[in-house]
């Protein structure tokens, strides 16, 4: 029950005058994380960018995918990479903007519990008695920008850590798969992935004629 009025800029930088100065309360930016001195009210689903093709030329649509492809997996960071460059102008730090009910949650919330496997390095894994990875980082970060604070309990390994957390040991499961079938996610609930890896095969061009023999890992 309150109204909005929608007053056009032409840049950003006149959008963000405008807020100094008091004369517009909430600006719409494509990229609000870049601007760390102010508050982030909202955020919508992240909106993705293409390239566009005729139809008429499916080979150019073919290929032109097949060299984003390498290029991501042959250079994984390149999108940090250009976002820094071109978007990362204010080197500021930020807080994320919670809403009473986000804020009275941490405050009171116990902290949660989650389980992880204690042999799943570099993801997490415990070294001269401290808890390390990246996944232990992670909540700290978590902590630090919301307030939310965890306890980890180690598992000695991934089937261990799986079966506690279906048994109710756990409020979070810390390092679930993407390749989980839906039966299989029965009475789970997944949140946005914190962390994407390519997996992929590797051979030897000069000695490999024929695969017959795969290296696996033994963890």
């Amino acid at each position: 029950h309150f109204k909005i009025t929608y007053q056009e800029y032409h840049n950003d930088t006149a959008m963000m005058d405008a807020l100094d100065q008091g004369l517009a309360d909430l600006a719409i930016f494509s990229d609000a994380i870049q601007f760390r001195a102010y508050k982030i009210l909202h955020e919508w689903e992240p909106a993705s960018q293409y390239f566009i093709v005729t139809k008429h030329k499916p080979l150019v649509l073919y290929e032109l995918n097949q060299a984003m492809e390498a290029l991501s997996t042959t250079d994984r960071f390149i999108h940090e990479r250009l976002f820094r460059k071109y978007f990362s102008s204010n080197s500021m730090d930020y807080n994320i903007a919670l809403t009473r009910s986000e804020l009275s949650f941490a405050e009171r919330q116990l902290p949660l519990k989650v389980l992880l496997a204690e042999n799943q390095k570099p993801l997490a894994y415990r070294e001269d008695g401290k808890d390390k990875g990246f996944i232990p980082a992670y909540l700290d970060l978590l902590t630090q920008k919301t307030g939310l604070q965890f306890k980890i309990i180690w598992c000695s390994d991934y089937h261990d850590m799986e079966t506690r957390f279906r048994a109710g040991e756990g409020d979070l499961g810390g390092q679930f798969h993407d390749n989980y079938s839906p039966k299989m996610m029965q009475g789970l609930k997944k949140i946005r992935p914190y962390l994407t890896v390519s997996y992929g095969y590797i051979y030897h061009p000069a000695h490999t004629q024929i695969i017959k023999t795969v290296a696996v890992e033994n963890s």
